[in-house]
């Protein structure tokens, strides 16, 4: 269910823990921060979800240091010099990061579990007496050392791998340095490990699905205040924004839902959008439970089988692709990543400052000021925050809109240099060229603009913002 971002609206909320285990979330003192490995109902979640967004009350992460804990990797997880593990209800992390930075990456991944739970179906066997294993370096250098004291060699194509063949394990490092990244990589690879353990391999579903369910579950928003993130997102942001890569690969090449099904040169944002399609509507996601547990209950994939199946479930190849086609067809991505350098927390964008070779961090916003709005449960389906007092009126669709945002500097105070500047496009389905206006503070950097057919192009730039 979407529910619009202005409204309130009176739902069920389900809290992820059992009362018992509630009554044990104490704190408990072992010399030097280090125990001995709890059991898993000693290590209580309480996480509150509500649709696709989930709140952390509390959440008991223990460090055992060297003690290693029962996983479903069995014996195939060791440890490595400089890194410690850490426990929570479902998970074991071996990493070498501090203490704070481990613990908030359990509490991310237990704000994710009755996710994974819903998206395929079913808990792992054995989860009450194991934990899903976890490696995350700090660095490509410490990952790799973190793989060889398990035996294995990786090419590092990719900022993550999850293994199977016995080790049932995620692989982790910090491939890019936006801390969205950092929590997508760790989202994506856990979305493979859950499949896993509960099915013994992702490779009975195809690529479209196994790849497309852990991007989307990934595609997230994150409140730092709230504790609190969305998964599933459709529209934000932040890349990877696989909306927007998605809607331009399709503009580019249309393709149909059973090309994506066959790997005929699919991306992975098209993998994305079908994900969605599935998902997103009701009816459709009851008939894809049955089409995924079918599936799931296989040792191997069979691609025939597959097909045949979605077209009993769903009708003819003809129509699922047109069926696909008309639900993607009104769909509007608000935001391009266009440059390096903007994070997201809940609301608000901030801005690491320049890119490389001296470029500007840039998100370009897809909103056309003298456009009314409408409401559309796709776009920005995530929470909203209230409009913050120090804006003024702001107001869309009449003659002379009015625009507005709250600019905070309060992460660098007395640090660098700022600026703001602002690119308008009107007429642009008839405009050679474009109306501008802005500014720089900076001379030698100059802030470009483009025309995007039958779009107004609204863009801030924060120039000079400093690292965080």
């Amino acid at each position: 269910m979407h529910v619009p971002r202005s409204a309130t609206v009176s739902v069920a909320l389900r809290r992820w823990a059992p009362a018992a285990a509630l009554a044990t979330a104490l704190a408990v003192c072992c010399p030097a921060g280090i125990c001995a490995v709890p059991a898993p109902k000693d290590t209580p979640v309480d996480v509150i979800v509500s649709g696709r967004t989930s709140t952390a009350r509390d959440v008991r992460v223990v460090r055992t240091g060297s003690e290693i804990p029962a996983t479903f990797s069995g014996d195939k997880v060791h440890n490595t010099a400089g890194f410690a593990w850490y426990v929570s209800r479902h998970y074991a992390l071996k990493t070498d990061y501090p203490e704070g930075r481990a613990r908030f990456y359990l509490t991310l991944l237990e704000m994710a579990y009755p996710h994974y739970v819903e998206l395929f179906g079913g808990e792992p066997a054995g989860i009450e007496r194991k934990r899903m294993a976890v490696v995350y370096g700090s660095s490509k250098a410490k990952l790799q050392k973190a793989l060889m004291s398990d035996g294995i060699v990786w090419n590092f194509d990719g900022g993550g791998i999850t293994f199977e063949s016995g080790y049932r394990c995620a692989y982790v490092y910090p491939s890019g340095s936006l801390k969205y990244h950092q929590r997508y990589i760790l989202l994506h690879e856990c979305t493979h490990l859950f499949q896993m353990c509960l099915a013994g391999t992702v490779y009975n579903t195809p690529v479209w699905f196994y790849e497309g369910v852990a991007d989307s579950i990934s595609h997230h928003v994150y409140d730092s205040g709230k504790r609190q993130v969305t998964f599933h997102v459709l529209d934000k942001p932040t890349t990877l924004n696989f909306l927007d890569e998605g809607l331009r690969a399709f503009a580019k090449k249309p393709t149909g839902a059973r090309q994506i099904h066959e790997r005929r040169g699919a991306s992975r944002g098209q993998d994305f959008l079908l994900v969605h399609f599935f998902l997103d509507d009701p009816g459709r996601l009851q008939k894809l439970r049955i089409w995924r547990d079918e599936l799931m209950a296989r040792p191997k994939y069979d691609r025939q089988h597959a097909g045949k199946l979605l077209e009993e479930l769903f009708g003819p190849w003809s129509r699922i692709d047109a069926d696909f086609a008309a639900w993607r067809a009104p769909l509007k991505q608000t935001f391009h990543y266009a440059e390096w350098g903007w994070e997201q927390d809940a609301d608000t964008l901030w801005s690491y400052g320049f890119a490389t070779e001296g470029k500007l961090s840039r998100t370009d916003v897809y909103l056309i000021p003298s456009a009314k709005p409408e409401y559309d449960p796709r776009r920005m389906d995530y929470p909203c925050q209230g409009t913050s007092p120090l804006v003024g009126r702001v107001e869309r669709g009449v003659a002379e809109p009015v625009i507005g945002c709250v600019i905070d500097f309060s992460r660098n105070p007395g640090r660098g240099r700022a600026g703001i500047g602002m690119g308008l496009v009107k007429n642009a389905k008839k405009v050679t060229g474009a109306e501008r206006a802005g500014f720089s503070v900076d001379q030698r950097r100059d802030i470009t603009r483009e025309v995007l057919p039958n779009i107004v192009l609204s863009r801030m730039l924060l120039i000079d913002y400093g690292q965080p």
